[in-house]
């Protein structure tokens, strides 16, 4: 008997551990693969192919194949609104997001667009903003004694889940994509209020802001009907359903520092602060995406699409501020403010197509690499028995790189080649296979000769505004939180919009780069 329960213990505990596990050898395949199709692209572009993987030389005079498998984003736009809630160190989420995004198909020039509703629940573990952690403490004490302010850290550690409906737009009723696209985003959450609901909601909020979209729209068409006009064309505006589904699974762990002081000067009638902070940010996720509804191509339906995406993001901020209140009369006040930021992230992703039978089609490594930096300055003056003026002056800038290596799965080469290295499971999911680092690296070779031979690489240059890779950081939290005790508030808003693109074929290395030239700038 002791046996059985000492088996059941070990059995428990093998699934975190086999879960872990399957992260890290996920992530070192991505790092590998990624490593493996740049460093084959580099040989191409030099012409070396022939000599280096034994190719058919003379396919050098064919013409590029047309760009089919992916589309130009011109203007990518999210926000995001959530809360949390910490007791005792246990942390829970809860956020709302949406994104719109126009797109252009690279070799027709036909306009589509997309919008994306998302809502999010997590839990985990984080210890708010700590000054006495380990030898914190007596530092503290020392820094405070000499009046040199305050260091304090926070760190946090958790799982989330999301579950998000994909809109698409491509003109087949006749209306601009882009126009109906934002129309109906507008409808969905435009209001202050349906972003506050799909944030205190989380995964649920979707669900309840769907329900309560389709109250007003029924209330709508009956009024409609009372008045004797077509409901039937009510139906087509605002009636749409999801075109695909995403439920994802995610990780994330979030560690973060941050100094400040004050001083007093002119015989304390000035009054000084400065801080200064800095974070590092990692996730994993896995995601499975289902097309449900696609009226234009209904062939697509029960397509499926399996992610998974690993993202490292660091972050930092310099903020000082000058409150000259005491230089003037009881009755006035002034000050200023001023902030610098700035960061870097980089995201590897791997994406495998399933067609409605579960035959993998098409498998994506994605690349991408983000600088981000701001200022801001705020200015205040006026008497304080009114609201205080502010002058405020904020810009930002960013610039993002993604760059997607794909392959056709449908070719008996690739797929060979493909399966050395995955697993597929239910016919729409994609695990690493378990294997001697001989034999990984043995099918990574095989990887890279059907890659050099029948691979595309695309690459896509964005100007941003925000974190595009990771959202939000601990930086830009508001709330109180002290010792594993509070709540917080996050409400971003990112985009990105596109500067330039170009792709290159693999089977036709002769012709080199070529320009995306129906994709606009954003």
């Amino acid at each position: 008997m002791d046996g059985f329960f000492s088996r059941a213990r070990r059995d428990r505990g093998a699934s975190g551990i086999e879960y872990a596990a399957l992260v890290t050898v996920a992530t070192v395949v991505v790092a590998a693969l990624l490593l493996t199709v740049s460093g084959v692209f580099a040989e191409q572009v030099g012409s070396a192919i022939c000599r280096v993987f034994g190719g058919n030389c003379e396919s050098g005079t064919r013409g590029a194949r047309p760009l089919t498998w992916t589309r130009c984003n011109v203007d990518d736009k999210n926000r995001s609104l959530g809360f949390n809630l910490a007791f005792r160190g246990i942390r829970g989420d809860a956020a709302g997001k949406d994104g719109i995004v126009t797109q252009v198909v690279p070799g027709t020039g036909q306009r589509t667009a997309q919008v994306t509703l998302t809502g999010r629940s997590g839990l985990g573990v984080e210890t708010g903003d700590r000054t006495d952690v380990g030898k914190l403490g007596k530092l503290n004490d020392r820094l405070k004694a000499g009046g040199k302010g305050k260091i304090s850290v926070s760190a946090f550690a958790g799982i989330n889940t999301e579950l998000g409906f994909r809109y698409d737009f491509n003109g087949s009723d006749g209306k601009d994509p882009y126009a109906a696209a934002q129309k109906f985003l507008d409808s969905r959450r435009g209001s202050t209020w349906k972003r506050v609901l799909s944030g205190l909601g989380g995964s649920e909020g979707e669900a309840v802001e769907n329900g309560a979209a389709e109250v007003v729209h029924g209330a709508k068409k009956a009024w409609a009907w009372i008045r004797g006009k077509d409901t039937r064309k009510m139906d087509a505006e605002e009636g749409q359903t999801p075109t695909a589904i995403t439920f994802r699974v995610g990780e994330e762990a979030t560690a973060g520092g941050q100094w400040s002081g004050a001083k007093q000067l002119g015989g304390e009638k000035v009054g000084l602060g400065l801080e200064a902070g800095a974070e590092g940010k990692q996730t994993a996720s896995g995601d499975v995406t289902v097309v449900v509804d696609d009226k234009k191509n209904p062939q697509n339906n029960g397509m499926r699409i399996f992610t998974q995406r690993f993202t490292l993001d660091a972050s930092g901020k310099l903020q000082g501020g000058a409150d000259f209140g005491r230089l003037f009369p009881g009755a006035f006040d002034a000050g200023l403010k001023a902030a610098l930021e700035g960061g870097a992230g980089v995201a590897g992703t791997q994406s495998v197509t399933f067609d409605r039978n579960g035959v993998p089609t098409r498998f994506t490594l994605q690349l991408d690499t983000e600088w981000k930096g701001g200022k801001s300055l705020t200015v205040k003056g006026g008497p304080n028995d009114k609201k205080t003026g502010s002058d405020k002056h904020k810009g930002t800038e960013g610039h993002k790189t993604s760059r997607l290596y794909s392959l056709d799965l449908t070719e008996p080469e690739n797929r060979a080649a493909f399966d050395r290295l995955f697993v597929t499971v239910g016919g729409m999911v994609a695990v690493p296979r378990l294997q001697s680092p001989r034999h990984l690296g043995e099918a990574l070779d095989q990887y890279g000769r059907a890659f050099a031979a029948h691979g595309q690489l695309v690459q896509f240059e964005y100007d941003t505004s925000g974190n595009t890779i990771e959202g939000g950081s601990v930086l830009g939290e508001k709330g109180i939180k002290r010792k594993g005790f509070g709540a917080g508030m996050t409400d971003d808003k990112t985009w990105a919009r596109y500067r330039s693109g170009k792709y290159f074929d693999n089977e036709a290395p002769s012709a080199g780069w070529q320009a995306l030239a129906n994709c606009p700038r954003g």
